[in-house]
C-alpha cells in the first residue's frame, strides 16, 4: 500500500494558502486546501493526511485550540507570527512567518519519512 502523500492546508490567506501549495506540489506532495480549519478537519480522508500545516489565524474564534488540533490524530505544523498562547498539542511543530527557506517542506518530508530528512 503506498504512503500517503497528502498534506491538509487551513490558511484563511488566499496568497499565503496558494504559496504553501505550490511549494508542497512542486515538492510531489498533493495539497488538500481550505480557508478555514472547519473545512480541512471536516475532509473523510484528513486522518490519512500526512499533517496539518495550519496558519495562526485559522485558529481565530476556536474556543479550545489544543482540542480542536488534537482531534484529528495527525502531526501539526502551526505557522505562527502574532499569536501569544501556542495550543498544547503533542508532537506539533511550530514555524514562524514569514517562511524563510526550505524549513516548512524540510518538516513535511521529516513527517512523511523521507529517507533524506530522517
Amino acid at each position: 500500500m503506498a504512503l500517503s502523500r497528502v498534506v491538509l492546508v487551513a490558511a484563511p490567506g488566499a496568497a499565503l494558502r496558494r504559496s504553501i501549495v505550490f511549494a508542497l506540489e512542486a515538492d510531489g506532495f498533493t495539497a488538500e486546501a481550505h480557508a478555514s480549519l472547519a473545512a480541512a478537519l471536516a475532509l473523510p480522508a484528513a486522518t490519512a493526511s500526512i499533517c496539518l500545516i495550519v496558519d495562526e489565524n485559522a485558529l481565530d474564534g476556536q474556543s479550545n485550540r489544543a482540542a480542536t488540533l488534537k482531534r484529528l490524530g495527525i502531526p501539526v505544523i502551526l505557522l505562527v507570527d502574532r499569536i501569544r498562547k501556542i495550543p498544547r498539542v503533542a508532537g506539533m511543530k511550530v514555524l514562524t512567518k514569514p517562511l524563510l527557506g526550505p524549513s516548512l517542506l524540510e518538516t513535511v518530508r521529516a513527517l512523511a519519512g523521507d529517507p533524506a530528512t530522517t
